[in-house]
């Protein structure tokens, strides 16, 4: 009766282990750029009595569940207009690149980003914890700066499709940021294996060697990241009735391991009585 005990015992930890991915996803529905993570579960130890041969099937039990993996699912979330122009989205596999205050830099599909004018002047697009969007002159990583370089205040700015950044200041002046030749885009980063980035909360993400490459790639390629939408942002890839289902399927089978412990705990009970 003990192994079906601990094989109960490690049922319930797995399904304990889906719901709480399960709860993560649906407390994150609303959470911008939010990718949702799927687990699986995978057989545990195997006893066995005899081998499997010719002529034989061999005898072997299973010893419980464990969990076998948890994994984001990095489909787009749909695009939502905020008619904001300092929001972003991107339309394709991209990431936007940010740098927090030490200078690390990080990866992230939530686009809500604020303007910050700092005390020598600069202008720029942070997220709501202060990291700042980067962008690239096709070689090195550079913080976008909308300040114009005529000196004056800054009216408007709009962001194109492929990363170009054009500036109007006050007196109408028009400029492209970094200038004409070298213009400085708002970096979109992709990876080979998304799945390989590590998440560090806060929608971001930092890069392992699993995902490929040899760390934040500082060259802009617009056809494999995707186009970027100004006054746009993505929304969580959540689908709150497969979680609901699978919430279902995660309480239900938490209950079938609880009755598989019960049950081993009256036969347990029935080989005391037999001494009665």
């Amino acid at each position: 009766m003990m192994p079906s005990l601990y094989s109960g015992i490690s049922g319930l930890n797995a399904h304990q282990s889906l719901m709480n991915v399960i709860g993560n996803n649906v407390a994150n529905v609303n959470t911008v750029g939010y990718k949702s993570s799927s687990m699986t579960f995978k057989e545990a130890a195997i006893a066995t009595s005899r081998s499997p041969a010719v002529g034989t099937p061999g005898m072997q039990v299973g010893l419980g569940v464990n969990m076998g993996g948890i994994t984001r699912k990095f489909t787009a979330g749909m695009l939502q207009e905020t008619s904001l122009p300092s929001n972003m989205a991107v339309n394709g596999e991209g990431f936007f690149v940010v740098q927090n205050a030490a200078g690390a830099n990080y990866v992230t599909r939530a686009g809500d980003f604020v303007l910050d004018v700092t005390a020598g002047g600069a202008i720029h697009l942070i997220t709501p914890d202060g990291n700042v969007l980067m962008g690239s002159d096709g070689s090195n990583l550079v913080a976008i700066n909308l300040a114009p370089t005529s000196g004056n205040n800054l009216a408007s700015y709009s962001v194109a499709s492929d990363g170009t950044v054009t500036l109007t200041d006050v007196n109408g002046n028009v400029e492209t940021l970094g200038g004409v030749g070298s213009e400085i885009k708002v970096k979109v980063a992709t990876f080979q294996n998304n799945n390989g980035l590590k998440a560090e909360g806060a929608n971001l993400y930092s890069w392992t060697a699993a995902a490929g490459g040899t760390g934040i790639d500082t060259a802009y390629n617009v056809a494999s990241a995707g186009k970027i939408l100004q006054g746009y942002t993505e929304a969580s890839n959540t689908d709150l009735s497969r979680e609901f289902t699978n919430m279902i399927i995660a309480q239900r089978g938490f209950q079938a391991n609880a009755k598989t412990i019960t049950t081993s705990d009256q036969i347990l009970q029935e080989l005391m009585n037999l001494k009665q």
